[in-house]
Protein backbone atom coordinates (compact mmCIF):
# COMPACT_ATOMS: atom_id res chain seq x y z
CA UNK A 1 0.00 0.00 0.00
CA UNK A 2 1.48 3.34 -1.06
CA UNK A 3 -0.72 6.30 -0.19
CA UNK A 4 0.44 8.47 2.71
CA UNK A 5 4.13 9.00 3.35
CA UNK A 6 3.97 7.05 6.57
CA UNK A 7 2.45 3.99 4.90
CA UNK A 8 5.00 1.31 3.98
CA UNK A 9 5.22 0.23 0.29
CA UNK A 10 3.87 -3.14 -0.59
CA UNK A 11 6.08 -6.10 -1.50
CA UNK A 12 7.63 -5.83 -4.97
CA UNK A 13 6.82 -9.18 -6.45
CA UNK A 14 5.30 -12.47 -5.43
CA UNK A 15 5.25 -15.70 -7.43
CA UNK A 16 3.27 -18.87 -6.99
CA UNK A 17 4.55 -22.14 -8.46
CA UNK A 18 2.38 -24.83 -6.88
CA UNK A 19 0.27 -27.32 -8.77
CA UNK A 20 -3.48 -26.85 -8.81
CA UNK A 21 -6.41 -29.15 -9.26
CA UNK A 22 -8.23 -28.84 -12.56
CA UNK A 23 -10.93 -26.19 -12.20
CA UNK A 24 -12.46 -23.69 -14.57
CA UNK A 25 -9.40 -21.55 -13.84
CA UNK A 26 -7.02 -24.43 -14.66
CA UNK A 27 -3.51 -23.18 -15.51
CA UNK A 28 -1.68 -26.42 -16.32
CA UNK A 29 -2.44 -26.22 -20.03
CA UNK A 30 -3.26 -22.51 -20.22
CA UNK A 31 -0.91 -19.89 -18.81
CA UNK A 32 -1.01 -18.18 -15.47
CA UNK A 33 -1.86 -14.49 -15.62
CA UNK A 34 0.14 -11.56 -14.28
CA UNK A 35 -1.79 -9.22 -12.01
CA UNK A 36 -0.70 -5.69 -11.09
CA UNK A 37 -1.95 -4.65 -7.66
CA UNK A 38 -2.71 -0.96 -7.18
CA UNK A 39 -4.20 1.16 -4.43
CA UNK A 40 -7.78 2.35 -4.18
CA UNK A 41 -8.37 6.00 -4.95
CA UNK A 42 -9.85 7.64 -1.83
CA UNK A 43 -12.25 10.40 -2.78
CA UNK A 44 -13.47 10.99 0.78
CA UNK A 45 -12.15 14.35 1.98
CA UNK A 46 -9.69 14.54 4.85
CA UNK A 47 -11.70 15.50 7.96
CA UNK A 48 -8.69 17.43 9.20
CA UNK A 49 -9.33 19.93 6.41
CA UNK A 50 -13.01 19.36 5.74
CA UNK A 51 -15.03 18.66 8.90
CA UNK A 52 -17.33 15.65 8.58
CA UNK A 53 -18.86 12.78 10.53
CA UNK A 54 -15.81 10.61 9.67
CA UNK A 55 -13.05 10.64 12.22
CA UNK A 56 -9.42 11.15 11.25
CA UNK A 57 -8.54 7.58 12.28
CA UNK A 58 -11.37 6.13 10.20
CA UNK A 59 -10.22 8.19 7.25
CA UNK A 60 -6.68 6.84 7.56
CA UNK A 61 -8.07 3.30 7.75
CA UNK A 62 -9.55 3.77 4.28
CA UNK A 63 -6.02 3.63 2.87
CA UNK A 64 -5.68 0.13 4.33
CA UNK A 65 -8.55 -1.31 2.28
CA UNK A 66 -6.31 -2.13 -0.67
CA UNK A 67 -4.07 -4.11 1.68
CA UNK A 68 -7.06 -6.17 2.77
CA UNK A 69 -7.99 -6.91 -0.83
CA UNK A 70 -4.42 -7.97 -1.59
CA UNK A 71 -4.24 -10.11 1.53
CA UNK A 72 -7.45 -11.95 0.58
CA UNK A 73 -6.25 -12.54 -2.97
CA UNK A 74 -2.93 -13.88 -1.72
CA UNK A 75 -4.27 -16.18 0.96
CA UNK A 76 -7.96 -16.92 0.49
CA UNK A 77 -8.52 -17.05 -3.27
CA UNK A 78 -8.85 -20.74 -4.31
CA UNK A 79 -7.42 -19.83 -7.74
CA UNK A 80 -4.33 -18.09 -6.32
CA UNK A 81 -2.01 -20.79 -7.68
CA UNK A 82 -2.79 -19.58 -11.20
CA UNK A 83 -1.95 -15.94 -10.58
CA UNK A 84 1.36 -14.13 -10.36
CA UNK A 85 1.03 -10.87 -8.43
CA UNK A 86 3.12 -7.77 -9.04
CA UNK A 87 3.32 -4.51 -7.16
CA UNK A 88 1.56 -2.08 -9.49
CA UNK A 89 3.79 0.91 -8.86
CA UNK A 90 6.97 -1.08 -9.39
CA UNK A 91 5.56 -2.59 -12.58
CA UNK A 92 4.74 0.87 -13.95
CA UNK A 93 8.20 2.16 -13.06
CA UNK A 94 9.77 -0.79 -14.87
CA UNK A 95 7.63 -0.24 -17.97
CA UNK A 96 7.94 3.53 -18.12
CA UNK A 97 11.58 3.60 -16.98
CA UNK A 98 10.84 6.16 -14.29
CA UNK A 99 12.28 6.60 -10.82
CA UNK A 100 8.91 7.09 -9.11
CA UNK A 101 5.26 6.81 -10.09
CA UNK A 102 2.38 8.32 -8.15
CA UNK A 103 -1.06 9.01 -9.48
CA UNK A 104 -4.30 9.53 -7.63
CA UNK A 105 -6.52 11.87 -5.68
CA UNK A 106 -4.36 11.52 -2.58
CA UNK A 107 -0.94 10.61 -3.96
CA UNK A 108 -1.88 6.98 -4.26
CA UNK A 109 -0.57 4.46 -6.77
CA UNK A 110 -3.30 4.01 -9.37
CA UNK A 111 -3.17 2.36 -12.77
CA UNK A 112 -1.79 4.39 -15.69
CA UNK A 113 -3.80 4.85 -18.93
CA UNK A 114 -4.69 1.63 -20.76
CA UNK A 115 -2.07 0.26 -23.10
CA UNK A 116 0.94 1.80 -21.37
CA UNK A 117 1.93 -1.30 -19.40
CA UNK A 118 3.40 -4.48 -20.85
CA UNK A 119 4.61 -6.08 -17.63
CA UNK A 120 1.21 -7.27 -16.38
CA UNK A 121 -1.96 -8.61 -17.98
CA UNK A 122 -4.62 -7.39 -15.56
CA UNK A 123 -4.93 -4.63 -12.94
CA UNK A 124 -6.65 -4.61 -9.54
CA UNK A 125 -7.73 -1.22 -8.22
CA UNK A 126 -10.83 0.71 -7.08
CA UNK A 127 -12.22 3.78 -5.34
CA UNK A 128 -13.70 4.80 -1.99
CA UNK A 129 -16.23 7.63 -2.26
CA UNK A 130 -19.42 9.06 -0.77
CA UNK A 131 -22.60 8.56 -2.74
CA UNK A 132 -24.26 11.76 -3.88
CA UNK A 133 -27.73 10.36 -3.20
CA UNK A 134 -27.38 9.65 0.52
CA UNK A 135 -23.77 10.41 1.44
CA UNK A 136 -23.04 6.76 2.28
CA UNK A 137 -19.39 5.69 1.90
CA UNK A 138 -19.00 3.01 -0.76
CA UNK A 139 -16.06 0.83 -1.73
CA UNK A 140 -15.75 -0.21 -5.37
CA UNK A 141 -13.08 -2.67 -6.48
CA UNK A 142 -12.51 -3.78 -10.04
CA UNK A 143 -10.22 -5.87 -12.19
CA UNK A 144 -9.39 -4.49 -15.63
CA UNK A 145 -7.33 -5.51 -18.62
CA UNK A 146 -4.01 -3.69 -18.78
CA UNK A 147 -4.05 -3.19 -22.53
CA UNK A 148 -7.66 -2.51 -23.51
CA UNK A 149 -9.01 -1.06 -20.25
CA UNK A 150 -12.01 -3.40 -20.18
CA UNK A 151 -13.55 -4.38 -16.88
CA UNK A 152 -13.37 -8.07 -16.06
CA UNK A 153 -15.21 -7.97 -12.74
CA UNK A 154 -16.44 -5.19 -10.45
CA UNK A 155 -17.50 -5.35 -6.81
CA UNK A 156 -19.24 -2.83 -4.56
CA UNK A 157 -20.07 -2.76 -0.83
CA UNK A 158 -20.86 -0.17 1.84
CA UNK A 159 -17.90 0.82 3.98
CA UNK A 160 -18.22 -0.71 7.46
CA UNK A 161 -16.81 1.81 9.94
CA UNK A 162 -17.11 -0.76 12.72
CA UNK A 163 -14.38 -2.81 11.03
CA UNK A 164 -10.81 -2.01 10.11
CA UNK A 165 -9.77 -0.96 6.63
CA UNK A 166 -8.05 -4.33 6.19
CA UNK A 167 -11.26 -6.17 7.04
CA UNK A 168 -13.27 -4.00 4.67
CA UNK A 169 -10.82 -4.96 1.93
CA UNK A 170 -11.18 -8.66 2.73
CA UNK A 171 -14.95 -8.32 2.68
CA UNK A 172 -15.13 -6.85 -0.82
CA UNK A 173 -12.46 -9.23 -2.11
CA UNK A 174 -14.91 -12.10 -1.68
CA UNK A 175 -16.80 -10.75 -4.68
CA UNK A 176 -13.64 -10.87 -6.81
CA UNK A 177 -12.74 -14.48 -6.15
CA UNK A 178 -12.01 -16.97 -7.47
CA UNK A 179 -10.27 -14.35 -9.57
CA UNK A 180 -8.79 -16.67 -12.18
CA UNK A 181 -12.21 -18.17 -12.79
CA UNK A 182 -13.59 -14.73 -13.56
CA UNK A 183 -10.60 -13.90 -15.76
CA UNK A 184 -10.99 -17.16 -17.71
CA UNK A 185 -14.71 -16.51 -18.19
CA UNK A 186 -13.88 -13.05 -19.54
CA UNK A 187 -11.20 -14.46 -21.87
CA UNK A 188 -13.52 -17.11 -23.27
CA UNK A 189 -16.20 -14.50 -23.89
CA UNK A 190 -13.72 -12.29 -25.73
CA UNK A 191 -12.62 -15.24 -27.84
CA UNK A 192 -16.21 -16.01 -28.82
CA UNK A 193 -16.85 -12.38 -29.76
CA UNK A 194 -13.62 -11.59 -31.60
CA UNK A 195 -12.07 -13.90 -34.21
CA UNK A 196 -8.61 -12.46 -33.57
CA UNK A 197 -8.56 -13.37 -29.87
CA UNK A 198 -6.97 -16.52 -28.45
CA UNK A 199 -6.26 -17.39 -24.82
CA UNK A 200 -2.85 -18.80 -25.75
CA UNK A 201 -2.38 -20.79 -29.00
CA UNK A 202 1.14 -21.75 -27.92
CA UNK A 203 0.24 -22.92 -24.42
CA UNK A 204 0.86 -26.45 -23.23
CA UNK A 205 -2.65 -27.58 -24.10
CA UNK A 206 -2.68 -25.85 -27.49
CA UNK A 207 -2.10 -27.46 -30.86
CA UNK A 208 -1.11 -26.03 -34.25
CA UNK A 209 -1.14 -28.79 -36.85
CA UNK A 210 -0.29 -28.88 -40.54
CA UNK A 211 -0.66 -32.36 -41.94
CA UNK A 212 -0.34 -33.55 -45.57
CA UNK A 213 -2.32 -36.68 -46.35
CA UNK A 214 0.97 -38.44 -47.18
CA UNK A 215 4.28 -38.32 -45.33
CA UNK A 216 6.28 -38.80 -48.54
CA UNK A 217 5.17 -36.90 -51.64
CA UNK A 218 6.33 -37.65 -55.17
CA UNK A 219 7.74 -34.84 -57.31
CA UNK A 220 4.96 -33.03 -59.12
CA UNK A 221 2.30 -34.69 -56.99
CA UNK A 222 -0.72 -32.84 -55.60
CA UNK A 223 -1.87 -33.84 -52.11
CA UNK A 224 -4.54 -32.62 -49.70
CA UNK A 225 -3.31 -30.83 -46.59
CA UNK A 226 -5.27 -30.27 -43.37
CA UNK A 227 -4.54 -27.65 -40.76
CA UNK A 228 -6.02 -27.47 -37.28
CA UNK A 229 -5.79 -24.87 -34.52
CA UNK A 230 -6.65 -25.70 -30.91
CA UNK A 231 -6.41 -23.17 -28.08
CA UNK A 232 -4.74 -24.03 -24.79
CA UNK A 233 -8.03 -25.05 -23.16
CA UNK A 234 -8.80 -27.57 -25.91
CA UNK A 235 -11.31 -25.36 -27.72
CA UNK A 236 -10.96 -25.07 -31.53
CA UNK A 237 -9.80 -21.67 -32.77
CA UNK A 238 -12.51 -20.82 -35.26
CA UNK A 239 -12.65 -18.20 -38.02
CA UNK A 240 -8.91 -17.56 -37.76
CA UNK A 241 -7.13 -16.34 -40.87
CA UNK A 242 -3.96 -18.31 -41.52
CA UNK A 243 -1.19 -18.26 -44.11
CA UNK A 244 0.74 -21.27 -45.41
CA UNK A 245 4.13 -21.29 -47.11
CA UNK A 246 6.72 -23.84 -48.15
CA UNK A 247 9.79 -24.43 -50.22
CA UNK A 248 9.66 -27.43 -52.51
CA UNK A 249 6.18 -26.61 -53.71
CA UNK A 250 3.18 -24.34 -53.28
CA UNK A 251 -0.20 -24.28 -51.55
CA UNK A 252 -3.39 -23.58 -53.49
CA UNK A 253 -4.83 -21.63 -51.80
CA UNK A 254 -2.19 -20.43 -49.35
CA UNK A 255 -4.56 -18.18 -47.36
CA UNK A 256 -7.23 -20.00 -45.36
CA UNK A 257 -9.83 -19.43 -42.63
CA UNK A 258 -10.57 -22.09 -40.05
CA UNK A 259 -14.09 -23.42 -39.60
CA UNK A 260 -15.99 -23.92 -36.33
CA UNK A 261 -13.86 -26.99 -35.64
CA UNK A 262 -10.66 -24.98 -36.02
CA UNK A 263 -9.85 -26.79 -39.27
CA UNK A 264 -9.14 -25.81 -42.87
CA UNK A 265 -8.05 -27.68 -45.98
CA UNK A 266 -5.90 -26.85 -48.99
CA UNK A 267 -3.77 -28.57 -51.61
CA UNK A 268 0.00 -28.78 -51.86
CA UNK A 269 1.63 -29.13 -55.27
CA UNK A 270 5.17 -30.48 -55.09
CA UNK A 271 7.89 -29.03 -57.30
CA UNK A 272 10.28 -31.14 -59.35
CA UNK A 273 13.15 -31.16 -56.88
CA UNK A 274 13.24 -34.00 -54.32
CA UNK A 275 14.44 -33.36 -50.78
CA UNK A 276 13.41 -32.56 -47.23
CA UNK A 277 11.40 -29.35 -46.98
CA UNK A 278 9.49 -27.36 -44.41
CA UNK A 279 5.80 -26.43 -44.45
CA UNK A 280 4.96 -23.37 -42.35
CA UNK A 281 1.67 -22.16 -40.89
CA UNK A 282 1.36 -18.66 -39.39
CA UNK A 283 -1.46 -16.50 -38.06
CA UNK A 284 -1.89 -13.23 -36.21
CA UNK A 285 -3.91 -13.07 -33.02
CA UNK A 286 -4.47 -10.99 -29.88
CA UNK A 287 -4.57 -11.94 -26.24
CA UNK A 288 -7.88 -11.06 -24.51
CA UNK A 289 -6.32 -8.27 -22.47
CA UNK A 290 -4.44 -6.43 -25.24
CA UNK A 291 -4.79 -4.69 -28.60
CA UNK A 292 -1.29 -5.80 -29.62
CA UNK A 293 -1.06 -8.44 -32.34
CA UNK A 294 1.14 -11.50 -32.01
CA UNK A 295 2.26 -14.00 -34.62
CA UNK A 296 2.04 -17.69 -33.79
CA UNK A 297 2.65 -20.70 -35.94
CA UNK A 298 4.26 -24.03 -36.46
CA UNK A 299 6.17 -25.95 -39.09
CA UNK A 300 6.47 -29.53 -40.20
CA UNK A 301 9.19 -31.28 -42.19
CA UNK A 302 8.12 -33.42 -45.13
CA UNK A 303 9.86 -35.31 -47.90
CA UNK A 304 9.49 -34.92 -51.64
CA UNK A 305 10.64 -38.17 -53.18
CA UNK A 306 12.11 -38.33 -56.65
CA UNK A 307 10.14 -40.15 -59.31
CA UNK A 308 11.56 -43.20 -61.05
CA UNK A 309 12.16 -41.42 -64.35
CA UNK A 310 14.11 -38.46 -65.66
CA UNK A 311 15.53 -37.17 -68.94
CA UNK A 312 19.20 -36.55 -69.68
CA UNK A 313 19.29 -33.65 -72.15
CA UNK A 314 22.35 -34.04 -74.41
CA UNK A 315 23.96 -31.37 -76.61
CA UNK A 316 27.23 -31.05 -78.45
CA UNK A 317 28.95 -28.62 -80.78
CA UNK A 318 32.21 -29.36 -82.58
CA UNK A 319 34.52 -27.96 -85.20
CA UNK A 320 37.04 -30.25 -86.89
CA UNK A 321 39.67 -29.26 -89.43
CA UNK A 322 40.44 -31.87 -92.08
CA UNK A 323 43.86 -31.82 -93.80
CA UNK A 324 44.15 -28.11 -93.38
CA UNK A 325 41.67 -27.80 -96.27
CA UNK A 326 38.24 -27.33 -94.74
CA UNK A 327 36.42 -26.94 -91.47
CA UNK A 328 33.64 -29.37 -90.64
CA UNK A 329 31.09 -28.26 -88.02
CA UNK A 330 28.59 -30.37 -86.14
CA UNK A 331 25.74 -29.79 -83.71
CA UNK A 332 23.85 -32.54 -81.96
CA UNK A 333 21.12 -32.92 -79.41
CA UNK A 334 18.81 -35.50 -77.94
CA UNK A 335 16.84 -36.59 -74.89
CA UNK A 336 17.89 -39.79 -73.19
CA UNK A 337 15.15 -41.31 -71.00
CA UNK A 338 16.50 -42.77 -67.75
CA UNK A 339 14.84 -45.05 -65.23
CA UNK A 340 15.73 -45.44 -61.55
CA UNK A 341 15.40 -48.72 -59.71
CA UNK A 342 14.80 -47.53 -56.15
CA UNK A 343 14.79 -51.08 -54.80
CA UNK A 344 18.53 -51.47 -55.45
CA UNK A 345 21.04 -50.53 -52.79
CA UNK A 346 22.17 -48.00 -53.90
CA UNK A 347 19.43 -47.21 -56.43
CA UNK A 348 20.61 -47.94 -59.97
CA UNK A 349 19.99 -46.01 -63.19
CA UNK A 350 19.72 -47.10 -66.82
CA UNK A 351 19.23 -44.80 -69.77
CA UNK A 352 19.24 -45.06 -73.55
CA UNK A 353 18.29 -42.56 -76.22
CA UNK A 354 18.90 -41.39 -79.76
CA UNK A 355 21.10 -38.37 -80.46
CA UNK A 356 20.87 -36.63 -83.84
CA UNK A 357 23.63 -34.55 -85.38
CA UNK A 358 23.86 -32.23 -88.36
CA UNK A 359 27.04 -31.44 -90.27
CA UNK A 360 28.23 -28.62 -92.49
CA UNK A 361 31.50 -27.45 -93.98
CA UNK A 362 33.12 -25.60 -96.87
CA UNK A 363 36.29 -26.09 -98.97
CA UNK A 364 37.07 -24.01 -102.07
CA UNK A 365 34.07 -24.33 -104.41
CA UNK A 366 32.50 -27.22 -102.51
CA UNK A 367 30.34 -27.49 -99.44
CA UNK A 368 29.55 -30.39 -97.23
CA UNK A 369 26.19 -31.20 -95.56
CA UNK A 370 25.11 -34.23 -93.65
CA UNK A 371 23.24 -35.79 -90.79
CA UNK A 372 23.78 -38.74 -88.55
CA UNK A 373 22.31 -40.36 -85.49
CA UNK A 374 23.50 -42.72 -82.83
CA UNK A 375 22.26 -44.42 -79.69
CA UNK A 376 23.87 -43.27 -76.48
CA UNK A 377 23.51 -45.40 -73.37
CA UNK A 378 24.27 -44.57 -69.76
CA UNK A 379 24.28 -46.43 -66.50
CA UNK A 380 24.68 -45.12 -62.99
CA UNK A 381 23.32 -44.82 -59.49
CA UNK A 382 21.84 -42.43 -56.98
CA UNK A 383 24.40 -41.49 -54.33
CA UNK A 384 24.20 -39.42 -51.14
CA UNK A 385 26.91 -37.28 -49.64
CA UNK A 386 27.56 -36.71 -45.95
CA UNK A 387 24.94 -33.95 -45.75
CA UNK A 388 22.25 -36.23 -47.18
CA UNK A 389 22.11 -34.43 -50.54
CA UNK A 390 20.95 -36.77 -53.29
CA UNK A 391 23.06 -36.88 -56.45
CA UNK A 392 22.94 -38.71 -59.76
CA UNK A 393 26.15 -40.42 -60.93
CA UNK A 394 26.24 -41.51 -64.59
CA UNK A 395 28.82 -43.06 -66.93
CA UNK A 396 28.54 -43.76 -70.65
CA UNK A 397 28.09 -47.49 -71.23
CA UNK A 398 27.73 -47.65 -75.03
CA UNK A 399 27.49 -45.63 -78.23
CA UNK A 400 26.07 -47.20 -81.39
CA UNK A 401 25.87 -45.53 -84.86
CA UNK A 402 22.52 -45.65 -86.56
CA UNK A 403 23.73 -44.34 -89.89
CA UNK A 404 23.19 -41.10 -91.75
CA UNK A 405 23.94 -39.30 -94.99
CA UNK A 406 26.81 -37.08 -96.06
CA UNK A 407 26.93 -35.08 -99.29
CA UNK A 408 29.64 -33.15 -101.09
CA UNK A 409 28.19 -30.47 -103.32
CA UNK A 410 30.47 -28.87 -105.87
CA UNK A 411 28.55 -26.53 -108.13
CA UNK A 412 25.86 -28.64 -109.76
CA UNK A 413 27.44 -31.95 -108.78
CA UNK A 414 26.29 -33.71 -105.64
CA UNK A 415 28.04 -36.80 -104.38
CA UNK A 416 26.73 -38.94 -101.54
CA UNK A 417 29.44 -40.67 -99.51
CA UNK A 418 27.77 -42.57 -96.65
CA UNK A 419 30.85 -44.73 -96.19
CA UNK A 420 32.83 -41.74 -95.02
CA UNK A 421 30.06 -40.37 -92.86
CA UNK A 422 31.60 -38.96 -89.67
CA UNK A 423 30.01 -39.95 -86.39
CA UNK A 424 30.42 -37.61 -83.42
CA UNK A 425 32.12 -40.31 -81.39
CA UNK A 426 34.14 -37.74 -79.58
CA UNK A 427 31.97 -38.56 -76.59
CA UNK A 428 34.58 -39.21 -73.92
CA UNK A 429 34.24 -41.72 -71.14
CA UNK A 430 33.64 -39.61 -68.09
CA UNK A 431 31.70 -39.62 -64.85
CA UNK A 432 28.75 -37.22 -64.72
CA UNK A 433 27.57 -36.17 -61.27
CA UNK A 434 24.46 -34.06 -60.92
CA UNK A 435 22.66 -32.67 -57.94
CA UNK A 436 19.27 -34.36 -57.94
CA UNK A 437 17.66 -31.04 -58.88
CA UNK A 438 15.71 -30.16 -61.96
CA UNK A 439 17.94 -28.31 -64.45
CA UNK A 440 21.30 -29.16 -62.90
CA UNK A 441 23.94 -29.17 -65.69
CA UNK A 442 27.36 -30.65 -66.49
CA UNK A 443 29.42 -29.09 -69.31
CA UNK A 444 32.77 -30.19 -70.74
CA UNK A 445 35.30 -28.94 -73.26
CA UNK A 446 37.44 -31.55 -75.01
CA UNK A 447 41.08 -30.51 -74.53
CA UNK A 448 42.91 -29.16 -77.59
CA UNK A 449 39.72 -29.20 -79.68
CA UNK A 450 36.81 -26.94 -80.34
CA UNK A 451 34.31 -29.49 -79.07
CA UNK A 452 31.83 -28.88 -76.28
CA UNK A 453 29.35 -31.14 -74.50
CA UNK A 454 26.57 -30.36 -72.08
CA UNK A 455 24.22 -32.61 -70.12
CA UNK A 456 21.21 -31.40 -68.17
CA UNK A 457 18.85 -33.22 -65.81
CA UNK A 458 15.13 -32.83 -66.50
CA UNK A 459 13.16 -34.44 -63.73
CA UNK A 460 9.85 -36.03 -64.62
CA UNK A 461 7.13 -34.18 -62.68
CA UNK A 462 4.06 -35.48 -64.47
Amino acid sequence: MKTLKNIISFTLLLFFFHSVLAQDWECKDCPKRKIGLFDLDVWVKNPANFPSDISQSNWVEMFMVAGGIHDALFNDDPSKECLNYYDGQMAVIADLDEQIYQHGNTNTSLPPPSGTMDGVDYLVSGIIANQESDGATIIKAFVQTSGTGETVVEASIAYDFSSSGIQNGKNIAQQLTPLMSKIRAFEKKKRNEDNEVCIDPEGKGASIEIKPEKEIIKVGETVNVKVKLIDCDGIPIKNMKIKLSSKGGSFEPENLTTNDSGEAETKFIADCDPGIYNQIIEFEHRFPYSFDKNTSGSDEDFEIEAGDKFQLIYKHTSKQEYGGMFLLQSTGNGEIPCTINWDSKPPTIKGSGVVKATWSGNADQCKFVGNSSFTLEFKGEVIYNETGLAQIKLVKSNISPLGGEFKIICGTITQTVPESMPIPALEEDRILIFKFLDGDTNAFDVPETDTHYSYKIKLDCK
